[in-house]
């Protein structure tokens, strides 16, 4: 019975433990906005990190809404309170 609960559990605490961790650690960088294209409500932006978090340069995108989207395009910077609805590493 204990290693049923343990089993079923665990990995529940594992996953809630790296959710906090995701929100907690880090660094909170200002990202170069490359590109904003609205697609129905949202706004998909495409940006590139700091050299110094991101060697490669690599363009990456992230839907935002439409408030957001329209703040990070007129900036030309998405920032860490940019209302990120989801990013596409």
């Amino acid at each position: 019975m204990v290693v049923a609960l343990l089993v079923i559990n665990v990995p529940y605490a594992v996953h809630q433990w790296q959710l906090h961790r995701v929100g907690s650690d880090g660094i909170s960088v200002t990202a170069t906005v490359v590109s904003t294209d609205v697609t129905g409500d949202d706004v998909v932006v495409s940006f590139k990190l700091p050299a110094s978090v991101d060697p490669d340069q690599k363009v990456r995108t992230a839907r935002v809404d439409a408030k957001h989207g329209a703040a990070a395009a007129a900036s030309g910077a998405l920032t860490p309170a940019s209302g990120l609805l989801s990013i596409d590493a």
